[in-house]
């Protein structure tokens, strides 16, 4: 009876320290930073002066409605299909051919990744305008009434969003057919099946479940997109679901901040559904493993076809990186934009503008010490709340780390949008603030490196935590010398990708960055509205240029981090 009651009277105490574990207490404030500023914006849109008023769903009247979800639905499933396509073909010639290219060809895909969008967006503006781009150039001159590049199209619009959602594909794919057995493969090749077929019959139904669950989140990924949309869509006369909500509120007047919070609001259910069905995909586990305790990858062997599937993926690389960084520097160092290069014209007058003129340099220098500041301050935190989650139960566990991914339903312009309604006046009366900006990012952000940090602590086996507790150290003590010290080098390439997507970041930054304040993304759009080409270039240059110092600094000291320890 005595050891019932003691039993008893435990049983309380530890479930407190379950709900004062560190990671737990995290967690709720970052459920307090996303479901807040959700609800407030739902108050916006239904009760704005504190009564129920429906007036604000009148915007679904107005007679853009139509072409908006017709524009958006072409622009985010034509890119979703071929990104499908290509991105599952990289996979497949790097992981089941002998046209891989080994350790290269696993990070070649995924470059773009390293490269702010704006700055692909505006490269390719610079590579396939009418008339002036560096692509047309030469086809103006030998054909004048012929054939041209023009990025201002609908063609135009889906690939360069295609060019983004790529890597997303890649990176699922390229996962699920490094596990796939190829024994089923090998059967089907011997009973005389080609390798079309056996592609059609045996790989893709093995791999659909992962291919369904790419798609999901290209979708995601593709509805949240404004930067591309907001200089190509636009000046091509497209409307985007993105792209509109933002010109609500600042292109409007007066502005209409509850058609905004409508449309937000709308477009956040429909990413949370798709977020949710790719999540209970996710969780089925390693889907595409065929076979029975074990599995072998056998190589196909492409014959003298595996040049030309080498050359298409760095044909990739060519048309998602190397060309429209390149032509951002061209612009950036001609006096004007021309299609004519001329190297003896060629001038750092834009470059020097941006250290010179203040509002230039003050963009660059905070959207830098923010990516710097709120990158760390982000990886510290998942990883915080990833060591402290090992010890919790299962259930608990899974809430936690469903909560830390649970602002990808939100896209970056819904989120920017709930906090200006949430946090920009009283009574916390951040608008223009770096405050505003830096939660915005911490919990836009947060998805991404908390899956890089449940990535690595799943990689640490309990028996060395097991072992330094037997040995007298603290559960904290062993949490620091143990894990930490082992999720470090993938925290700090954690860091190095929210580094690249804050500094790139302009949905969030246009709608909350003010005047004392400027930020790259909401000067860059300045920029572009009053066409000065080679400040933009060169700022975009410049910010594609820090992304990338800081991608080799960051990783280089993952390196000497794990060589040390």
């Amino acid at each position: 009876m005595s050891e019932v009651v003691v039993r008893e009277s435990r049983t309380p105490r530890r479930g407190l320290r379950r709900l004062l574990n560190p990671g737990v207490i995290a967690v709720v404030l970052v459920l307090l930073l996303v479901v807040y500023p959700l609800v407030r914006l739902a108050i916006r849109a239904l009760a704005p002066k504190g009564t129920l008023d429906l007036s604000a769903f009148g915007v679904f009247a107005q007679p853009w409605i139509p072409g908006m979800v017709r524009d958006t639905l072409l622009m985010v499933g034509g890119s979703v299909i071929l990104a499908l396509i290509i991105g599952s073909t990289l996979a497949w010639l790097n992981e089941r051919t002998d046209a891989t290219l080994g350790l290269v060809g696993d990070i070649l895909p995924l470059v773009p990744l390293l490269v702010p969008s704006i700055g692909m967006a505006i490269g390719w503006i610079f590579l396939a305008s009418p008339d002036s781009g560096f692509l047309n150039g030469p086809l103006v001159a030998l054909f004048p009434d012929g054939f041209q590049f023009d990025i201002f199209t609908w063609p135009g619009l889906i690939f360069v969003v295609t060019l983004n959602l790529v890597p997303y594909v890649y990176l699922i794919m390229s996962s699920a057919l490094r596990n796939l057995d190829s024994s089923l493969e090998e059967a089907s090749s011997i009973s005389g099946a080609g390798l079309g077929r056996t592609l059609w019959r045996i790989s893709i139904p093995a791999t659909r479940q992962a291919l369904a669950g790419a798609a999901l989140l290209t979708v995601i990924v593709g509805l949240a997109l404004f930067s591309v949309p907001s200089v190509i869509g636009a000046s091509a006369n497209i409307d985007i679901f993105s792209v509109r909500i933002i010109r609500l509120v600042k292109q409007t007047f007066p502005a209409d901040v509850g058609g905004a919070a409508v449309l937000g609001l709308f477009l956040f259910g429909v990413i949370a559904s798709i977020f949710y069905v790719y999540q209970r995909i996710s969780s089925t586990g390693h889907f595409a493993t065929i076979g029975g305790k074990t599995f072998r990858t056998a190589l196909v062997s492409l014959g003298r076809w595996k040049w030309v599937a080498r050359a298409l993926v760095l044909l990739y690389i060519l048309l998602a990186s190397v060309l429209p960084i390149a032509a951002l520097v061209i612009v950036a160092v001609q006096p004007y934009w021309t299609p004519k290069i001329d190297p003896s014209v060629f001038t750092t007058d834009h470059f020097a503008m941006i250290f010179n003129v203040k509002s230039l340099s003050d963009s660059l220098r905070n959207s830098t010490l923010l990516a710097a500041i709120v990158g760390g301050l982000s990886t510290a935190i998942a990883v915080a709340i990833t060591i402290f989650s090992r010890n919790l139960a299962p259930r608990m566990r899974g809430i936690v780390r469903g909560v830390m991914k649970m602002p990808s339903a939100v896209s970056a312009v819904v989120l920017g949008l709930s906090f200006l309604v949430a946090f920009a006046g009283p009574p916390f009366s951040l608008s223009g603030t770096f405050v505003i900006l830096g939660l915005a990012y911490f919990v836009l952000f947060l998805p991404e490196v908390s899956i890089a940090a449940e990535s690595a602590s799943s990689q640490i086996g309990r028996d060395l935590e097991e072992a330094a507790r037997v040995s007298g150290a603290s559960h904290l003590r062993a949490s620091v010398t143990i894990v930490w010290r082992l999720m470090l080098p993938a925290a700090l390439r954690g860091w190095a990708l929210i580094f690249v997507l804050i500094i790139g970041e302009l949905a969030s930054a246009t709608l909350l960055s003010g005047l004392k304040t400027p930020v790259v993304g909401a000067v860059i759009l300045q920029i572009w509205d009053s066409g000065g080409f080679g400040q933009l270039a060169a700022l975009a240059a410049t910010i594609t240029a820090v992304s990338t110092i800081a991608v080799i600094i960051l990783n280089f000291a993952a390196r000497l981090v794990r060589r040390r320890w």
